[in-house]
C-alpha cells in the first residue's frame, strides 16, 4: 500500500486520491516505466471500485486500456476496453463508451480484426459526434488513414 492510499483511508478521499493515482500511472507510462504505471493504475481502479464511482472506474479502465496498447499488450488492452464498454453502456455513460470503443478499435487492428476495427470505430465517431466533442476529429482522421475513400 502507498503513502498516497494510507493518506487517503486515513482522510477518507479515495475517490481524489484515485484520480492522483490514475494521473501519476499517466506520467509513468510517458516515462516508459509501465510496470509503475501498471501499478499505480491498479491501485487506482481498487480504489475507484471501493468507493463506486463509475465514471472513475470507467475512466480508468480506458486509460489502462491506453497503457496496454502502448506496451504493446493488445490483450490486455482488450479486456480493459471491453470492461469499460460494457460498464459505460450500463451506466449509460456515451462519453465513456465512445472512449472505449476507439480503443477496442485500435486494438481491433492491432489483431489483425479489420471488421471490428472498422465497426466500434464508426459507433465511437457517431457517438463522439452526437456529444460535439473534439475527439471526434482524431477518430475520423484514424478511420480515413485506416479506409481511405
Amino acid at each position: 500500500m502507498s503513502v498516497l492510499s494510507k493518506l487517503a483511508r486515513e482522510i477518507g478521499h479515495d475517490e481524489r486520491i484515485s484520480i492522483l493515482l490514475t494521473n501519476l500511472g499517466e506520467i509513468s507510462g510517458i516515462r516508459q516505466d509501465y510496470t509503475q504505471a501498471e501499478t499505480y493504475y491498479q491501485e487506482s481502479l481498487q480504489l475507484a471500485r471501493s468507493v463506486g464511482h463509475y465514471w472513475l472506474i470507467n475512466s480508468i479502465l480506458c486509460e489502462m486500456g491506453e497503457h496496454y496498447l502502448r506496451w504493446e499488450k493488445a490483450d490486455s488492452a482488450y479486456q480493459f476496453f471491453t470492461e469499460a464498454a460494457q460498464m459505460a453502456k450500463e451506466q449509460e455513460l456515451q462519453e465513456v463508451l465512445a472512449e472505449s470503443l476507439f480503443g477496442l478499435a485500435r486494438v481491433a487492428i492491432v489483431q489483425d480484426r479489420t471488421s471490428d476495427a472498422l465497426a466500434n470505430g464508426k459507433e465511437s465517431l457517431a457517438l463522439f459526434e452526437k456529444m460535439g466533442h473534439y475527439k471526434a476529429n482524431e477518430v475520423k482522421e484514424w478511420l480515413a488513414e485506416l479506409y481511405p475513400l
